[in-house]
């Protein structure tokens, strides 16, 4: 399994996953896109969208998804987990755990002192 960063090109697949599945936030485009931007200088939020793909026959498929702000205001420092997504055909193989330590490390790495959960 391989994690990445997220891209404008992963964003159909994105949209598509999303739309078949109820639990989904059922996002924009453009929201979507807006954790793919780099922060501009003197700003507290940082956002971070990861992809996971596995090898399937020889080839790369995408596996699931998250997206994660991480606030780092000096007191809080954390970081709120907007969505995880796992594509059914993949449900069960570790993807959603690797997903989750993705953005952990990543939001220790940022300074975060604490992961929340956006639950719907």
């Amino acid at each position: 399994m391989r994690i990445r960063t997220m891209n404008e090109a992963d964003l159909d697949w994105v949209l598509a996953l999303d739309g078949r599945t109820a639990t989904a936030p059922h996002w924009s485009r453009a929201t979507y896109a807006g954790f793919l931007r780099e922060p501009e200088a003197g700003d507290l939020r940082r956002s971070r969208a990861i992809v996971a793909s596995v090898s399937s026959d020889g080839e790369e498929a995408r596996a699931g998804y998250a997206v994660a702000q991480l606030l780092l205001d000096g007191v809080e420092n954390f970081c709120e987990l907007e969505f995880l997504l796992v594509d059914e055909n993949y449900r069960r193989q570790g993807v959603g755990r690797t997903l989750l330590a993705a953005i952990t490390a990543w939001a220790s790495g940022q300074g975060a002192r604490r992961l929340v959960l956006e639950v719907r």
